[in-house]
């Protein structure tokens, strides 16, 4: 039997530099992160620009959609519909 290891939730992620690094990393826009985290892309803005405070939920959601490859698959599926070259 395999453990899975759990990724402890750090304070990185809940700050507006750390979240918009974790944001490009993943290859995303405001308005796709928006979505992937069912909120408001003028709700991502105020957490990238420290106006707003970024909740521990969201901090959660990041490390889950990290750990179960979910931006991975999304990736494979938008290459898929566009191609081997790329293209539309």
């Amino acid at each position: 039997m395999t453990t899975r290891t759990r990724q402890r939730p750090t304070l990185a992620l809940r700050t507006p530099q750390g979240l918009r690094a974790w944001r490009l990393a993943h290859r995303l826009t405001q308005a796709d992160l928006a979505k992937l985290l069912d909120v408001t892309a003028q709700s991502v803005y105020r957490w990238e620009s420290g106006t707003g405070a970024i909740a521990r939920t969201v901090e959660y959601s990041l490390l889950y959609l990290t750990d179960a490859g979910l931006l991975e698959v999304r990736d494979t599926l938008e290459r898929a519909v566009r191609g081997q070259d790329g293209q539309p």
